[in-house]
């Protein structure tokens, strides 16, 4: 979106540190200033935009990355962040196996605590009921017949019966101490650690998906935007090529056709004759080979490149041969690149006392031993 300041200032960080293009990455730079001027980015969006100001005034902006290295990019940083999901996904996996294993530790330990203090109130009852029984079956014996006092017989039978109880008692809070630390060492602390280690590493690998994300649309946007510049500056090109190649088809032809029109992408060629337009199909062999000589000699001078020419002028007369020389002579001069003729009829092509134009006997360097 145009007013996504976080993705302008993704997509000018990229521009800055990974093409090395600070000019281009000041537009974006301003953007997010405009979106967001106290923004948490704000202060370094000033400070690299002031760094690119020095390139924009003098008009030394470099060159934009390759529509190829942005793919590349693109499809890299989509590699990584589907690793890095599936690993997140993986971990995630991981920790909930560990959390279900915990919890179902945990459950067993409470289950069998619940049941030793379910045991030990059963024991203390036990026991106060038999004391109680004792004393009752003591007072019913002896209370009237002389014999021991039933204030001694009391305290006997109960302190017989505490100290069972008593032994009772400890049996049972060793066996809850055993299950409670049973229960610390499967569902306790380390577990906790275990599951918590998890989490903070979801979460990390989430953090780093969601970076990696960011990054990949705003590298589709950059790569979009790329794209939409090449294809602009390629019709520029066309439509300077276009007007090159019309002005030297005229001149070479000696203005025998009154107008040669082609398209920004040197696709649809016209020519008018007499009054009438022509497709390149009604033109004739040699004029048809002229003209496509002339588009690529264009090209190549525009590009500053070599240009490999095989013996197309062979329908052409010696007047527009010499004319087509001198095209070739003063393309070569005039934009510093090579012409390289392969030709049967090496008169063609040679010009006397021409210390540019330089021939080769092919034949010559074969039969040599």
């Amino acid at each position: 979106k145009e007013d996504h300041a976080e993705a302008h200032f993704v997509l000018a960080s990229m521009l800055r540190e990974h093409f090395n293009d600070p000019v281009g990455a000041d537009p974006h730079y301003r953007r997010y200033l405009a979106i967001e001027p106290s923004g948490a980015h704000a202060d370094e969006a000033r400070a690299v935009g002031d760094e690119a100001h020095p390139a924009l005034e003098e008009g030394s902006a470099k060159p934009s990355p390759r529509l190829e290295d942005v793919n590349a990019e693109l499809t890299t940083r989509h590699q990584r962040a589907s690793v890095a999901l599936t690993a997140a996904q993986q971990a995630q996996r991981t920790a909930r196996a560990v959390r279900t294993e915990a919890q179902s530790a945990l459950a067993k330990q409470r289950e069998a605590v619940a049941r030793l203090d379910g045991e030990v109130a059963q024991l203390q009852l036990d026991s106060r009921r038999d004391r109680l029984a004792h004393a009752i079956q003591e007072l019913a014996q002896h209370g009237g017949e002389g014999g021991v006092p039933c204030e001694v017989l009391d305290v006997h039978v109960a302190e017989e019966a505490h100290e069972h109880s008593a032994l009772a008692l400890t049996r049972c809070k060793t066996n809850l101490d055993q299950a409670k630390g049973a229960l610390r060492h499967a569902g306790g602390q380390a577990t906790r650690e275990r599951l918590e280690a998890q989490r903070e590493l979801v979460a990390d690998r989430r953090a780093a998906f969601e970076e990696l994300e960011r990054e990949e649309k705003a590298a589709y946007r950059l790569f979009l935007a790329l794209q939409e510049a090449e294809q602009a500056r390629a019709a520029d090109v066309g439509r300077l090529l276009a007007r090159l190649v019309a002005a030297r088809f005229a001149d070479l032809t000696g203005g025998a056709y009154e107008r040669v029109s082609l398209d920004a992408n040197l696709t649809d060629t016209r020519v008018s004759f007499s009054g009438a337009t022509r497709e390149p199909g009604n033109l004739s062999v040699g004029a048809r080979e002229q003209l496509a000589t002339l588009v690529r000699l264009a090209l190549a001078a525009q590009l500053r490149t070599a240009l490999l020419l095989d013996d197309q002028l062979v329908h052409s007369d010696a007047q527009r041969l010499a004319r087509l020389r001198a095209q070739l002579l003063a393309s070569s001069r005039e934009y510093e690149h090579q012409i390289v003729v392969l030709t049967c009829r090496p008169a063609d092509y040679l010009v006397p006392d021409e210390p540019d134009v330089v021939a080769i006997d092919l034949a010559e360097i074969l039969s040599r031993p």
